[in-house]
């Protein structure tokens, strides 16, 4: 955890939530006071779990923080987990995933369109996105479920990762509005604050290379630390 003497729990917060890798075996997971940018608990992992941030947030809880929201990336297992209050998925991965699926330039129009809507999915309010994708996805109805005859007789959709787009715009949309529903409690619409953090974490690490795992973990801490008094 973080040292007790930097990290003071305030009574609420909104707490954004991320886990940033230095290799393929060890990261750090973090969870941000969205409001002051502090650290409120870190834990190295090797791999993200939703145990552990479920862990860390109940952590906080009994420090005596009221969990007001919670802003995280797109497991939909962990979005599920979290009951105890409103759950903010960053919207800027959402864009990431659909941007992975279609690459920067789609070739073709109904690709071009979709990458333009997500584009516009920060600016847009839940109802104009929603009317929007739903207008989208009644245009190419019949493109979007064409099939295709495979040698073994059965047939499959032919744009399979245009469809698998679909499924994640609708399997997340439930999330990614929730700043919308809550304006009272201020929730960022992405963790864009904590990648910021971890930005300055990694760019400072790397200026200390050769050091053993042991080490970067005490660099971390003291990085964390010290970023803490300074806000």
């Amino acid at each position: 955890m973080v040292d007790s003497s930097t990290a003071i729990c305030p009574k609420s917060a909104v707490i954004i939530i991320d886990t940033t890798y230095f290799s393929k075996t060890f990261g750090v997971m973090l969870f941000q006071d969205a409001l002051s940018g502090k650290i409120l608990y870190r834990k190295f992992v090797k791999d993200e779990t939703n145990r552990d941030y479920l862990d860390g947030l109940r952590y906080i809880a009994e420090c005596g923080t009221m969990i007001k929201a919670v802003v995280c990336d797109g497991h939909v297992g962990l979005l599920q987990a979290i009951r105890f209050c409103p759950v903010q998925m960053c919207q800027f991965q959402e864009f990431q995933i659909v941007r992975r699926l279609l690459t920067n330039n789609p070739h073709l129009p109904v690709g071009v369109e979709l990458l333009t809507l997500m584009r516009s999915m920060f600016s847009l309010r839940k109802e104009e996105f929603i009317t929007a994708f739903e207008k989208w996805c009644e245009q190419w109805k019949e493109f979007l479920y064409e099939r295709t005859l495979l040698i073994s007789g059965k047939t499959t959709y032919t744009h399979r990762r245009m469809k698998t787009v679909i499924r994640s715009v609708k399997t997340h949309l439930k999330w990614l509005y929730t700043y919308e529903d809550y304006t009272e409690l201020q929730i960022p619409n992405t963790t864009n604050l904590l990648e910021g953090f971890n930005s300055q974490l990694k760019r400072a690490l790397h200026n200390h290379n050769g050091l053993d795992e042991a080490n970067k973990k005490k660099f971390i801490d003291g990085f964390i630390n010290t970023k803490s008094r300074q806000e």
